[in-house]
């Protein structure tokens, strides 16, 4: 036993020697702290292509003060969805996602895959973002493809998208209304005509005028319609959609409608 204890004792004398060799130990400095919405623009601006030089540039600021309540609603539909006792959540489908901000704080939020649509691959080639955030990508046009499938979706998103549709809105809609599992949720955001953006007569004197859809017709990057409320609540609920909360966010452009819609 005792030349155990003999062993023992060597074996921590020379621990301690070697750590007073070595010096103190530092201890690392904790990281500054950062809000969630910041971490993940600066995932989306951390490369040098052109797109991400815009971004970082001139779409950063202000991109967030288009759905303000909607990123406010996500947590709250979160929580609502996990207790009291967890309802499992299909992926989350963001169609026009652009830069993928707001997916991948969906994503975040949910804890769930996001699949993002977009006739532009902004974030194609984004492996990190993608990998980071757990986003798929397909290229093409909501209005002339089918959407993604056949499973259904659980929360699709819906921002800044409304106002270029090409063609009338209500098959679009119609579409995304058939993508959504029961009970599912819709977040939509769009320029509001009277507060701010105005009407805008560029293309069509009225919403009426938009024609259907047309795979031969040329696309317009555009805004083509600027929508009151009347004429917004009037096309979901001809998708079938229900509203549940309506509001407003405001960037310098003027107010968007933020739209919470379930089916």
């Amino acid at each position: 036993m005792r030349v155990v204890y003999l062993v023992t004792i060597a074996a921590c004398v020379s621990v301690l020697v070697g750590c007073l060799r070595e010096g103190p130990v530092e201890e690392e400095e904790p990281q500054p702290l950062k809000p969630l919405l910041a971490v993940i623009q600066d995932a989306v601006a951390k490369t040098d292509s052109a797109y991400e030089q815009f971004y970082e540039r001139e779409y950063r600021p202000e991109e967030p003060l288009r759905w303000t309540k909607i990123a406010g609603w996500m947590v709250e539909d979160a929580i609502e969805r996990q207790y009291p006792k967890a309802k499992p959540l299909a992926k989350i489908l963001d169609l026009g996602c652009g830069f993928g901000t707001l997916l991948a704080f969906a994503t975040t939020i949910y804890g769930v895959e996001g699949v993002c649509v977009d006739v532009v691959p902004y974030i194609e080639g984004k492996d990190n973002l993608r990998e980071l955030y757990h986003l798929s990508f397909v290229e093409g046009s909501i209005e002339r493809d089918p959407l993604p499938g056949p499973e259904k979706f659980g929360v699709i998103i819906f921002t800044e998208v409304l106002e270029h549709l090409n063609f009338k809105p209500v098959p679009t809609l119609l579409k995304i209304w058939n993508s959504l599992e029961e009970g599912g949720t819709l977040f939509l955001s769009t320029p509001d005509s009277d507060a701010g953006w105005g009407r805008n007569y560029k293309h069509y004197q009225r919403l009426s005028d938009i024609p259907a859809v047309n795979p031969e017709a040329e696309w317009l990057d555009d805004h083509i319609w600027h929508y009151n409320k009347r004429e917004l609540i009037g096309v979901l609920t001809d998708a079938g959609f229900k509203i549940k909360r309506i509001d407003h966010s405001y960037s310098p452009g003027g107010g968007h409608f933020n739209v919470w819609a379930v089916k």
